[in-house]
């Protein structure tokens, strides 16, 4: 059965009590309501042309609701009952895996239906601005009994998140999905697993989430789904009343009776003791849209007024409201807010604000809209340095009206530069970013704010780049340099067997494409109807060519041509998601498209526009093996980005949308070279279909249009895996130059190398494979070690490298737990050396392992001792530092000292006579200049 559109859906919820009626026993509140404006604020200066507001009206129950969090419980019939009937509760048209929300094998049931009105409402309040801060969800599953669910995999006391929060590292799964998702028939699954039983009981369901809810002040909600009937005491709905919990109800299906939502029914006394209404919904199918679409029952409509022009605000299921005052000029105004209660009384509040003649320019993203690579960085902040935003990335550069200058040099525009290093799609609105500062692990913890949380209603223009952090691109490829034929080697181990890479990749990229679409919808919440946001795509990263000889590390036996087309595919596939969800319904983005304007300039090419894996930079904040700037625009990729993203921009950027400027925006910033022009995909809201690239594989093609079923092909426990994986920072050190010797920029064979790792479970035991192979892809040597990482999640170990023949490359591939309890890869590289000279260095300082199997001191007594042994095995904690061998942990005391020492020589000398990472870069160095 096909879903009604959701207009009309909602529209028939008033209108035919049969098809969906609102119970009529329900009154206004008692007590006096409030209104709040958050945006603008009294006395702001807004954008022209059309401006938003935003607010949140409040029933009695509530105080000051703008400083306390607003907090609901999902409260689902888990009962028998819930088996049955099948339908299509994912509105696409068909009945199928897709239905199956839960995977217990029965396609769309009721249970189904249920989780997905819950993970639908709960996207939608994720858009909700401030709702990382000031908005958490919760869940009772109810039977027989009722449990209220743990919605933190590592807090068991946790009844609360924000609707957005996902697990640890990359996991990219919203962990309220993750607790929905796991209810049965009898039985909440997750986080704790609780046994419910399947009959129906309304007083346990209500008397356990309102235990959750007592203890908290604020707007406080129950949404109650349920398609049983059972009874509910007198005592039970006298707690309702009292707590001044908000209570709307669902019933669902034909077995709830033939008048639910009547004043004597249960559903409806429970709502009418809530201070809210009882929805019935006769199509189980349609519950996902009633759920979704409803709004308090006591508030009848919000309006705003400015100088005559009046607009009617949307209201969302918790009270929100959102409106937009078309074709306002500049100057002074008052807004004048009216909210309409249900009982006929109004609430009014009045805002002064002021319309100037200025352009508001936001730049969000990750690292390539920071301008990581393009040194020196901005220093204006604490978040501006973490963040590695470059006073030459292309944001910066960036411009439109009839003035060529950049916007973030136009004193008639406003630029807010928020993009960050590192951000994944949750630092835009669910989880704030982690940033250390410091060197090593001395570190202190500072979070950057969420992305959209920065970002006003008034917003001209947006631009955004996100995703390739949580795809790992940066990473996947160093670890291909690793691995021969890297797409179909084993990538993250699972107690059901190893992933290959290939499925890895088609799993995250199907995970991915699912948090975009909500992603570039909860960028279109936060701003106005007519507000340009654009979002760019990346480069395919490597070179195209059957021979690219422009970077050592793109000859066919280290970095094949067979593997870099497979990576250049999956930039492809994720470029093709990027267009397919900005133009989706509610989205409504812009896409420049800039992979073809990079080609022939990648890496491996002659002439990259890329910096290719490049050796530890002093302003690298992670302390990265591979230079946070890897694989990143040079400067004059910068300007290549900002070139396409104008040429774009004058297209469609039109001088309406700008006060005060007159004719279009001028032709983008000349880049240094000759400009292929780029392509400008207009994404409109009203577009439901992507327009898929005539080369993407038909199997690529349904990661883009239906990645759901993509996912439906591999087992929950793979893709749980795929979702948690994390990449782990990996460091190489130098041992001579730690001990104060002189150094030798490459590994020679034995030496004892020390390793470092961020990013573990504490006690976890990790696996670090090491390779050597000559300059013409020969494996040379390789060795196989594990390692316990110690308790505060860091690894401090070493390793013994294996033979080395020839000039060429070391690869270290570490595999383990994350700090989130999924799995956890890291790799590092280093360039190898037959020289005399160098393994004389190394010799001097102690550094090499003899042939034989022994332990005898180290020099410093810092490291793991020279006489260990080379083979694999388990590390083991010696007694002391001296005593150790090769693969036992450097002890956390003397680690931390030589570290920190490495760390002075390093900023000392410069790096000249330290080796602490390879030097294996892209055929230029980093541009400082035109």
């Amino acid at each position: 059965m096909s879903r009604r559109p959701t207009i009309l859906a909602a529209a028939a919820l008033g209108c035919v009590v049969a098809a969906g009626g609102v119970s009529p026993a329900v009154a206004a509140p008692s007590d006096s309501p409030s209104m709040t404006v958050t945006f603008p604020e009294s006395g702001a200066r807004v954008s022209g042309g059309d401006v938003a507001f935003r607010g949140l009206v409040s029933d009695r129950r509530t105080t000051t609701p703008d400083e306390q969090e607003t907090r609901i419980q999902y409260v689902v019939d888990v009962s028998g009952s819930t088996a049955s009937p099948l339908q299509d509760c994912n509105g696409d048209g068909v009945r199928d895996a897709l239905d199956d929300f839960n995977g217990d094998g029965r396609h769309g049931d009721v249970l189904d239906c249920e989780i997905s009105a819950v993970v639908a409402l709960n996207a939608g309040l994720r858009g909700v601005p401030g709702s990382a801060t000031h908005l958490r969800v919760g869940l009772t599953a109810f039977g027989t009994s009722a449990a209220a669910a743990q919605m933190d995999k590592e807090d068991e006391s946790a009844r609360f998140i924000p609707p957005g929060q996902t697990g640890e590292g990359k996991d990219v799964i919203p962990d309220l999905n993750v607790v929905a998702s796991s209810l049965r028939q009898g039985l909440l699954g997750q986080y704790a697993r609780k046994v419910v039983g399947e009959s129906t009981n309304f007083d346990a369901a209500l008397t356990t989430a309102l235990s959750t809810l007592e203890q908290h002040a604020g707007p406080r909600w129950i949404f109650f789904l349920s398609d049983g009937q059972a009874s509910v005491s007198q005592a039970t709905l006298n707690r309702v009343d009292a707590s001044g919990v908000n209570v709307r109800t669902f019933a669902v299906g034909n077995d709830v009776g033939s008048a639910p939502c009547a004043a004597n029914a249960p559903l409806g006394r429970i709502a009418a003791a809530g201070g809210d209404s009882c929805i019935r919904v006769v199509d189980p199918s349609d519950l996902t849209a009633s759920v979704v679409d409803s709004q308090p029952q006591w508030l009848d409509s919000v309006m705003v007024d400015v100088d005559g022009r009046t607009a009617q605000a949307d209201i969302d299921p918790v009270g929100g409201w959102s409106a937009t005052v078309p074709g306002l000029p500049t100057g002074s105004h008052t807004a004048v807010v009216t909210a309409t209660l249900s009982d006929g009384r109004t609430l009014t509040t009045a805002v002064p604000f002021r319309v100037a003649t200025h352009i508001s320019y936001t730049a969000l993203g990750d690292s390539y809209a920071s301008g990581e690579g393009v040194s020196p960085y901005l220093y204006g902040s604490q978040e501006d340095q973490l963040c590695h935003r470059s006073r030459a990335g292309w944001p910066t550069l960036v411009s439109v009206g009839g003035d060529p200058a950049p916007l973030s040099l136009r004193d008639d525009a406003v630029f807010r530069f928020v993009a960050c290093s590192g951000a994944r799609i949750v630092n835009l609105d669910t989880t704030p970013q982690d940033k250390k500062v410091g060197f090593l692990w001395l570190k202190d913890e500072y979070d950057i704010p969420l992305q959209l949380d920065q970002l006003n209603p008034d917003a001209d223009l947006v631009t955004l780049s996100i995703g390739g952090n949580d795809l790992g691109f940066a990473p996947v490829v160093t670890h291909c340099i690793t691995r021969f034929a890297c797409q179909s080697q084993a990538f993250i181990d699972i107690p059901s067997g190893p992933v290959t890479l290939d499925d890895w990749m088609t799993i995250r990229l199907a995970l991915v494409g699912n948090e975009l679409t909500g992603a570039y919808q909860a960028v279109r919440d936060r701003v106005s109807d007519d507000t340009r946001i654009v979002a760019t795509t990346y480069p395919r990263l490597v070179s195209g060519g059957p021979e690219a000889f422009g970077n050592l590390l793109c000859w066919p036996p280290v970095l094949s041509h067979a593997e870099r087309q497979w990576i250049r595919d999956r930039v492809d596939t994720f470029a093709a998601i990027v267009t397919d969800r900005a133009r989706r319904p509610g989205a409504g983005l812009q896409v420049v498209d800039v992979r073809d304007d990079f080609e022939d300039r990648n890496v491996c090419d002659g002439d990259a526009h890329l910096l290719g894996p490049t050796v530890l930079r002093l302003d690298d904040l992670e302390f990265s093996p591979i230079s946070a700037a890897s694989f990143h625009p040079t400067e004059r990729g910068a300007r290549l980005y900002a070139a396409a993203v104008n040429d774009a921009l004058r297209h469609t950027f039109v001088d309406e949308a700008i006060p005060g400027q007159p004719g279009r925006s001028a032709d983008a910033a000349q880049a240094a070279h000759d400009v292929t022009p780029t392509r400008a995909v207009m994404a409109r809201p009203a577009t439901s279909a992507a327009v898929l690239p005539a080369a993407l594989d038909p199997s690529d093609a349904a990661i883009v249009t239906d990645p759901d079923s993509v996912l439906a092909e591999y087992p929950p426990d793979v893709v749980d895996a795929v979702g948690s994986t994390t990449f782990a920072d990996v460091f190489l050190g130098n041992g001579a130059a730690i001990d104060g010797h002189p150094a030798c920029d490459d590994v020679v064979e034995s030496e004892i190398v020390p390793l470092l790792a961020h990013g573990l479970a504490p006690g976890s035991e990790v696996t670090a494979e090491t390779a050597t192979m000559g300059a013409d892809g020969t494996e040379l040597g390789r060795t196989s070690t594990t390692h316990r990482v110690d308790d505060d999640g860091t690894l401090r170990s070493t390793f013994v490298a294996p033979a080395v023949g020839a000039e060429g490359l070391l690869t270290v591939s570490v595999r383990g737990i994350g700090a989130g309890g999924g799995p956890a890869v890291g790799t590092a590289l280093a360039t190898t050396s037959v020289d005399a000279g160098c393994r004389a260095k190394v010799a001097d300082a102690g550094r090499l392992a003899p042939p034989e199997t022994g332990t005898r001191p180290s020099p410093g007594g810092v490291d793991p001792d020279p006489g260990g042994a080379a083979s694999a095995g388990t590390a083991e904690t010696a007694p002391d530092a001296a005593s150790a061998s090769p693969g036992a942990p450097l002890s956390s005391t003397g680690a931390t000292i030589a570290w920190a020492a490495a760390a002075a020589v390093l900023l000392l000398v410069g790096g000249a006579t330290t080796r602490v990472l390879v030097r294996w870069r892209s055929g230029s160095a980093p541009e400082t200049g035109a």
